[in-house]
């Protein structure tokens, strides 16, 4: 199948993104930030996961939320998104998880990857893992719709 042109700079611009995860996201679990039951990563294996890092004043960490919740109502089959709200207390976060009007999880991050989440320049920050929840690359800034549409047809 032949890439668009789209797909190789997408696919290009996230495999020279660093690499830092050394864990399965599966192990993680959230505090959840619309309230109730832990959010255990685990409950999502066999599915790649598109784990987004959002802080409270960033609009286009917003706006990366809403398109991940467009693209989880297309590609639930195959595609999780979860979001880890970061850089801010927990009543501003969960008021953005209020605002974005998502239906796929939201928590706090243990404090297992805090190390790693320090290392962040700005966010919004994507992670994709494949199915065993191991990280493959790691996506900075935002990433409109379209272009993330046409980067994961295949899991669509």
């Amino acid at each position: 199948m032949a890439l668009t042109p789209y797909q190789v700079i997408f696919w290009v611009s996230l495999l020279l993104a660093p690499q830092s995860w050394g864990a399965s996201m599966y192990e993680l679990a959230l505090d959840n930030l619309a309230g109730g039951q832990e959010i255990e990563l685990e409950d999502y294996a066999n599915k790649m996961l598109l784990v987004n890092f959002f802080e409270p004043e960033c609009s286009w960490c917003l706006k990366q939320m809403r398109d991940l919740e467009h693209l989880s109502n297309e590609c639930s089959a195959h595609l999780q998104p979860i979001s880890i709200g970061v850089h801010g207390d927990k009543q501003a976060l969960k008021r953005v998880v209020y605002r974005s009007k998502i239906d796929y999880p939201a928590g706090l991050p243990p404090k297992s990857i805090w190390p790693l989440i320090a290392s962040f320049r700005a966010t919004p920050v994507t992670v994709l893992t494949d199915t065993q929840g191991e990280p493959i690359f790691t996506m900075h800034g935002y990433i409109p719709y379209e272009k993330l549409r046409i980067a994961l047809q295949d899991y669509c």
